[in-house]
């Protein structure tokens, strides 16, 4: 069986885990968002396609490939909670990322640590702030202050 096929099945059975369309799952013919998968001498590469082509991983594991696939349909998934279940004065990251470490959870115990590893650096640098914020767009105040004073 080739590393494609290989990811294919793989890919299927995890996109069944999260109940989700087959056709979430980049393929060679089929992709989402921008992103699809192939093989080239016995290397699996995802590659984007929003304005060129680039490879985003290539390797000769499946499991790296598909880490980087369910990576990017679970905080898309996780976002989506997220704005649902959106609690005021919290940093929204709090429930994405324990959402998203949860869903990779489902689908593999040593993504989730991994994933979990990786949010701890980027809090490590940018902390959780759940302290209250304007959510007005910036455009809505900077008007708002300017056609105050005329009235």
């Amino acid at each position: 069986m080739s590393l494609y096929d290989q990811y294919v099945d793989e890919g299927l059975r995890l996109i069944a885990v999260l109940g989700l369309d087959p056709n979430r799952l980049p393929t060679q013919t089929q992709p989402y968002s921008g992103e699809f998968v192939r093989e080239s001498n016995g290397v699996l590469h995802c590659y984007s396609s929003d304005h060129y082509y680039e490879s985003l991983v290539g390797s000769g594991d499946v499991q790296d490939v598909l880490y980087h696939v369910f990576h990017s349909i679970t905080f898309s998934m996780a976002l989506d909670y997220e704005c649902e279940h959106r609690c005021p004065n919290e940093d929204c990251r709090r429930q994405a990322f324990a959402h998203h470490e949860s869903l990779m959870r489902r689908l593999n115990e040593d993504w989730a640590h991994s994933l979990a590893a990786e949010h701890a650096k980027i809090l490590e640098k940018y902390p959780f702030n759940d302290a209250p914020r304007d959510y007005r767009p910036f455009w809505q105040a900077f008007f708002e202050d300017r056609i105050a004073k005329y009235f």
